[in-house]
């Protein structure tokens, strides 16, 4: 695995393990960090985060970017880097991408 790769994998984890601790989503929401891309010097990184219900991902998504600077606070002690990167946010399209596949599917599999 390269370094970079490394990098992402760590990113996610810790950013993934910090989210449900220090912000309080409501009871019927489920976000997932899906993947963490980060710039080749290391100073940026792109969290894309999955966000369920979709009917309420704009408000959620919303909320997790008020969120961001306490949570890059969060982030810093764990990660074993010398510097840290400056984190955004972005809503992984790929995630919903599937969901359509699977959802177009499951209605191909009733009709057969």
């Amino acid at each position: 695995m390269q370094r970079l790769d490394q990098v992402n994998e760590h990113l996610r984890t810790e950013f993934s393990a910090i989210l449900p601790r220090e912000i309080e989503l409501p009871d019927d929401s489920l976000v997932t960090v899906t993947r963490v891309e980060t710039s080749r010097d290391l100073q940026h990184a792109k969290v894309y985060v999955s966000i369920l219900p979709q009917d309420r991902e704009e408000e959620i998504f919303s909320y997790l970017v008020k969120q961001l600077p306490h949570l890059q606070q969060e982030l810093v002690p764990k990660l074993t880097m010398k510097f840290s990167p400056k984190l955004s946010l972005a809503i992984d399209e790929h995630a919903k991408h599937a969901s359509h596949i699977d959802a177009l599917l499951d209605n191909l599999s009733e009709d057969l």
